[in-house]
C-alpha cells in the first residue's frame, strides 16, 4: 500500500492533489500543532492586478493549540470572499463557471472548526477531481500519535497502515533518510510535481486559480504529471 502524510491546507496548488492522487490512502493531520505564519489557512492567486493573498481569519489560540483544536474566527466573510473571486475572475474569457460553482460551495460551508473546513475544502476539491473520499484518513482516527514527532511519528503512522510505500513532496527529502524506513520494510519515494504556467510570474499558486480558469478535464489530466522516484 502507498501512503503519503500531509497537514491540511486551504485549497492547496495542484502538486497537493498530484500526491492524493499518486497513493492509495492520504492520511491527513489533524493533531498536530497549528503554525500561525504557515500556508494551513492562507494562500494566494494571481490577477490581473496582481498576487493576491488570502486567508482564513481565526479566533485565538494557544502556541500549543492543534490544528483540529483552532476556531474560525468571525471576521472571516465567507459572502465577501466569494464576491472578491467573482470581481477578479468572472470577465475572464476563460472563466469556467463550473469551476467557480466549486469554491462557491467550499467557501460558504458554515463549519467554525479550522480543520473540519479545510478537510472539506480538500474532499470537495478532490471530488472535482474524480478522487474518492475513502482515499482520506484523519490521522487522529489512526490513534493518538501525539508523544512522536516527525520521522517517527510518520514511521508509527505507516506502520499503522500496513503501508509498503511512502511518498513525500519533494522539497521535504531532507528530512527522511531511506535507511529508515528500509529497516520497516517500507520503501521511501519522493514527487516532484509538474505545474503548469498560468500566471506572468510562473509561480504555483491555490488550485482556486486552476479551477476558476481551466476546464475539470485540463486540471484532471495534470493529476498524474507528477514524478515520483
Amino acid at each position: 500500500m502507498k501512503i503519503a502524510i500531509m497537514q491540511p491546507y486551504f485549497l492547496p496548488y495542484i502538486g497537493y492533489f498530484q500526491l492524493i492522487n499518486s497513493v492509495d490512502k492520504f492520511v491527513i493531520y489533524d493533531d498536530v500543532q497549528f503554525t500561525k505564519k504557515g500556508w494551513i489557512n492562507r494562500n494566494s492567486v494571481f490577477t490581473e492586478r496582481g498576487e493576491w493573498k488570502f486567508s482564513i481569519a481565526c479566533k485565538a489560540f494557544k502556541e500549543t493549540s492543534r490544528i483540529s483544536e483552532v476556531l474560525i474566527a468571525s471576521e472571516y466573510n465567507r459572502a465577501k470572499f466569494i464576491k472578491r473571486i467573482e470581481n477578479e475572475f468572472s470577465s475572464l474569457d476563460n472563466f469556467n463557471n463550473e469551476g467557480f460553482e466549486l469554491v462557491k460551495s467550499i467557501i460558504s460551508f458554515t463549519e467554525e472548526n479550522l480543520f473540519k473546513y479545510i478537510y472539506n475544502s480538500v474532499i470537495k476539491t478532490s471530488d472535482y477531481l474524480g478522487i474518492g473520499k475513502d482515499k482520506f484518513v484523519v490521522s487522529s482516527h489512526l490513534g493518538d500519535f501525539s508523544k512522536y514527532k516527525g520521522k517517527e511519528k510518520v514511521l508509527r503512522i505507516c506502520g499503522e497502515m500496513g503501508a509498503t510505500t511512502y511518498i513525500n513532496p519533494v522539497s521535504g527529502s531532507h528530512l527522511y533518510d531511506e535507511s529508515s524506513f528500509r529497516s520497516k520494510r517500507i520503501e521511501l519515494k519522493f514527487l516532484t510535481p509538474e505545474l503548469q504556467d498560468l500566471n506572468q510570474n510562473r509561480k504555483s499558486a491555490s488550485i482556486l486559480q486552476d479551477v476558476l480558469i481551466l476546464q475539470k478535464s485540463r486540471i484532471i489530466q495534470q493529476l498524474a504529471q507528477g514524478v515520483v522516484k
